[in-house]
């Protein structure tokens, strides 16, 4: 009987260890998420929000592809929502976006979130408006760091892009209008921002610097107007280029390059 005991004790001793550690495994597969969500650790695969006045919060935890055919990003946003959030999250190696906004949303915010070495953009929002796009890091990606297509009434404000080669750190297409790209940090890309088709935007304090070509863009190409109340102090320099126009800090003013331009 004693010896039973013993045994018994003995045998929950040694199997309590694995009954009160955690696997340290990732979650894995497609999540979808149709209520406030934060992550308590990393996930590989893609993620989309379904829903309207979502919340998801990774809490800085990874989301990692290459993710299942026929996603956009590997964070995504369906089309037509509104009031959808996305934060720190940290988005690497999806053959796709980083993350996406399906067109036709309205008032989504994301914020805080790195977005690296994904195989097209970092961020890429579709045909929608109210878009807030505050803090976010997306660099070395396949094209664009932050684009807006058809995007309207929207901020893109104190983000950096930077390392993506192929492109543009951030850009404005398709007809995007009355947009603010304000205080973000441009560096290293193939171009620091770029507007295409694009009316009725303002960009300011942008330090834009150490690019491959152009530091401001706008195609087809026009005439551009400063923003006077922000440059009477600053002499400009305006030089086109096959149809783009650059437009930016003359070289003999101290500091980094900056965007004001109202267009």
């Amino acid at each position: 009987m004693t010896r039973s005991i013993f045994s018994t004790v003995v045998l929950g001793i040694a199997l309590l260890p694995m009954l009160t550690t955690s696997p340290a495994y990732a979650s894995s597969g497609t999540m979808v998420i149709t209520t406030d969500t934060t992550l308590t650790e990393d996930h590989q695969g893609n993620i989309l929000l379904n829903a309207n006045k979502v919340t998801l919060d990774c809490a800085g935890h990874t989301v990692s592809g290459p993710g299942a055919p026929g996603f956009n990003g590997g964070i995504e946003v369906a089309g037509g929502l509104s009031g959808v959030t996305v934060r720190r999250c940290r988005v690497t190696g999806f053959d796709v976006n980083g993350i996406f906004g399906g067109g036709g949303a309205t008032d989504g915010r994301f914020e805080a979130n790195v977005s690296y070495s994904n195989g097209n953009h970092g961020i890429h929002l579709d045909v929608g408006s109210g878009y807030v796009v505050l803090g976010n890091t997306c660099r070395s990606n396949g094209a664009l760091g932050i684009v807006l297509t058809g995007g309207s009434n929207s901020w893109i404000v104190k983000n950096t892009v930077e390392d993506n080669h192929n492109w543009a750190g951030i850009a404005l297409f398709d007809g995007s209008h009355d947009n603010l790209v304000l205080e973000n940090a441009a560096r290293r890309n193939g171009a620091g921002v770029v507007l295409d088709g694009a009316t009725s935007n303002q960009l300011r304090f942008n330090n834009v610097s150490t690019n491959d070509n152009q530091g401001c863009s706008t195609y087809p190409k026009r005439k551009l107007q400063p923003d006077r109340e922000q440059h009477r102090r600053s002499k400009r320099d305006r030089t086109a280029d096959d149809g783009w126009i650059r437009f930016e800090r003359d070289s003999k003013q101290p500091g980094e390059p900056q965007c004001f331009l109202r267009l």
